[in-house]
This record gives C-alpha cells, sequence and structure tokens, in this order.
C-alpha cells in the first residue's frame, strides 16, 4: 500500500479518466463490504440498469475481482485492459501501479468499454490512500467497522473511521448506521460538505421496517438516494435471494474419497468481529460431532481474531490448523495458533491437529467423514485460505453472482 495516490491517480489521467462520467457508488467499511456492494450491483441490475461491479480480493482466480451485469469477466478481456494499462504506463512513462491498483484501473476501463450504466466499488484495506476513491462516487455507503489492520489503519475505531471516511468525496452522500466509535469521523465528513444520511431514516421513510439485514438495508438506503425515482424494495428482496457470495457464511457439502458427504461451512472471518459472527453462526446449529479447519495470515490481533472462535470449541471437536498459501502476508505459523487455542481452551479436551497445506488439511477432513466421526466441517479465519480450500477441492468459482 502506497503513502499517496501520485501514480495511481497520473494512470488513470492519462487512461482518460474512463470512469469518470459513470455514476457509481462506493462501499467501505470492515465487515459486509463485499455482500452491501453485490447487493447493490443486482439490484441495480434487476431494475434495468446494467452495472459493474469491482471487489477485493479474490478467492482463486482475480478475474473474480470484475464483474458485468452478475457475470465474471473473462481472462481475455482482463487481459486486453492490463494490456492497455501496461502500454499506457510506459508511453507516458509513468510509475507501475500496484497489484490493487492494475486490477482497479482494468475494471474502470472494462465498464466503459462495455458501457455499462452504473458501477458498485468495494474499497480495499483502507479509504483515503484507496485507488477507489478515484471513482468519484455520488453516494458512499459505510458498513459495520471493527480493528483490523491497526499497524497501517490506527489503533481505534475512531482512528480507522476516519482513515475509512476520508474516502469519502465532499460532493458525496453517505448512507451509515450509528455505531460506536464512527460518530466522530462521520461528523467531520459532514463538516467537509458530504451529505449524512442515516440508513433507519431511509429504512422509516421506504418501507417502515428492516429489509433482510444489514447489508441489505445499506443496500437499499444506497440506491432510493441514487435513484428516488424507483421503488427498490422488491428488487433488493429479491437480490436477496438470488445473490450468491461465496465463501461469506456459505454451505456447501464436502464429500469424501468413498463418496460419504458432510456438510462444509465456508466464511473468511478475517477480523475478530467476522470471527465473532462465524462463531454464532456455528454455535446456533445443532452438530455435535465438528471439525474445524483454522488459519489465518500474520496479524497483530491475533489472539482477539481467534478468542471467538475457540470459545465455540466444545470437549472432543476436532481443530485441524493449516497455513494459507495465498495472501499479501505471510501467515500465523501453526504452532502460535495451537498455543493461542491452548491458552484460550484451558480445561477442554480440543483434538489439535497441524495439516502440512489447504489440500492436506481437506484430506484430513475427508478421512474422518469416512469414518463417519464428524457431522460438521467448519474453515473459518481467512478469505486466502478458503480460496486455498476450494481450489484444493477443485470447486471453481465462475458463472453469474445473481
Amino acid at each position: 500500500m502506497r503513502n499517496n495516490l501520485d501514480a495511481v491517480e497520473k494512470i488513470y489521467s492519462a487512461l482518460g479518466s474512463p470512469s469518470k462520467s459513470l455514476p457509481s457508488i462506493l462501499v467501505i467499511g470492515s465487515n459486509g463490504k463485499g455482500t452491501t456492494a453485490a447487493l447493490i450491483a443486482a439490484g441495480l441490475e434487476m431494475a434495468g440498469i446494467s452495472s459493474g461491479l469491482y471487489t477485493s480480493p479474490h478467492l482463486i482466480h482475480v478475474e473474480e475481482r470484475i464483474h458485468i451485469n452478475g457475470y465474471q469477466i473473462n481472462y481475455s478481456k482482463f487481459d486486453w485492459a492490463l494490456e492497455k494499462i501496461r502500454e499506457t504506463v510506459e508511453k507516458e512513462k509513468l510509475g507501475k501501479p500496484t497489484y490493487f491498483e492494475a486490477t482497479y484501473l482494468a475494471a474502470m476501463l472494462l465498464f466503459k468499454h462495455e458501457k455499462i450504466a452504473s458501477f458498485v466499488t468495494e474499497a480495499g484495506l483502507g479509504g483515503r490512500l484507496d485507488a477507489t476513491r478515484l471513482s468519484d462516487p455520488r453516494t458512499s455507503v459505510l458498513t459495520s467497522l471493527s480493528l483490523e489492520h491497526t499497524q497501517i489503519l490506527g489503533s481505534s475505531l475512531e482512528e480507522i473511521a476516519h482513515e475509512k471516511i476520508s474516502a469519502v468525496p465532499s460532493k458525496s452522500a453517505l448512507i451509515y448506521f450509528e455505531e460506536y466509535g464512527t460518530m466522530n469521523a462521520i461528523r467531520s465528513a459532514g463538516q467537509r460538505g458530504v451529505t449524512l444520511v442515516p440508513a433507519q431514516k431511509i429504512i422509516s421513510q421506504y418501507c417502515q421496517n428492516q429489509i433482510k439485514g444489514i447489508a441489505a438495508d445499506l443496500a437499499y438506503s444506497a440506491l432510493c438516494i441514487d435513484y428516488p425515482e424507483i421503488e427498490w424494495k422488491s428488487y433488493i428482496m429479491d437480490a436477496v435471494k438470488r445473490l450468491y457470495w461465496p465463501a461469506r457464511l456459505e454451505k456447501r457439502e464436502l464429500i469424501a474419497n468413498n463418496g460419504a458427504a458432510c456438510p462444509w461451512w465456508i466464511d473468511a472471518a478475517h477480523n475478530p468481529a467476522g470471527m465473532k459472527m462465524a462463531a454464532a453462526w456455528i454455535h446456533d446449529s445443532t452438530f455435535k460431532r465438528r471439525c474445524f479447519i483454522i488459519g489465518s495470515s500474520l496479524r497483530n490481533d491475533i489472539h482477539e481474531h481467534l478468542k471467538p472462535i475457540s470459545e465455540c470449541f466444545c470437549d472432543k471437536d476436532i481443530v485441524i490448523i493449516v497455513e494459507p498459501k495465498s495472501g499479501r502476508n505471510a501467515p500465523t505459523s501453526i504452532k502460535d495458533i495451537k498455543d493461542i487455542f491452548t491458552q484460550q481452551c484451558k480445561g477442554r479436551e480440543i483434538n489439535y491437529v497441524s495439516a502440512k497445506c489447504p489440500n492436506d488439511a481437506l484430506e484430513i477432513a475427508k478421512k474422518l467423514i469416512e469414518k463417519a466421526e464428524i457431522d460438521l466441517v467448519a474453515s473459518l479465519g481467512s478469505l486466502y485460505l478458503q480460496g486455498d480450500l476450494l481450489a484444493a477441492a477443485k470447486i471453481k468459482i465462475e458463472g453469474r453472482l445473481w
């Protein structure tokens, strides 16, 4: 992550500022960004407004970051956009973009080339120094915030809120739910000209009660502000029913080598708040013989990150610990995770198993399924790990999102 946007701004300008003339919505926050962005894009397309969607990171293939009317772009279109960027950088003698910046620029070129009517971008790690702010959105959405990437974004929720909300341009409306630690940053945005719109006000004004969860409420509110002439409730309700958003509270089956099947629950759970939500999801289930596959990137808050799921562990649970292969950061070691779990689970008999790699973790789980020793596999802790596991299971992320 660079400490300024100078390089990517110059490339964007040299490319002709491809997305400047297109209306867009920017989604910032810590949890639920991708889901909210995808619901907005789905709602747009269902209402007859062609839509682009840019999200990050990807699970298996980089093309997953860019969708047009719900369809993932193919590699040839992605290569075309990257070649345009490369040619422009070389011709204008500009600095090279980062990986994230290159994928964002490719999305902007493709949205213009495909003549979409509107697009939605999910901000990356931060906000103030995030390339997605170049889209000049007319509406921005703030999802829930949590302590994450504290070495970059700040050590408190208020610092993180200021960093992320700095991406919202002065002329943009900001949709939000009131949340502890964010209101000072939200009020500061209002003082520099951002129009502040509490989502609850929109919900009360247009449909009297909640649509279906926070992400749906935020998506509905953003679309009501951006396109007030359209009645959005039915479109968002339909989007909620139809959206497929992989590795976010996703339910699949893991098939063992002998054909036996077992429920496989998958969630990125990439920060403490996400892990708490995933732990509650599993805790509320009726499974009794559970197997967890856990791994995480290296992080400062690893104890806090693992605590919600360790509190969910019961006697005789099997916990397979593995290091993600993918991702921009090194993994937290198997030993460190096991040591933390051992400390957090004192007095409980948890069966810890170390896996050499994500593929090995799946094979261990499959053998347990063959022996009928487990009735649930739950993989958590990192979006990169879920991508590794899905790839190892030869599951393709393709087709339409809704």
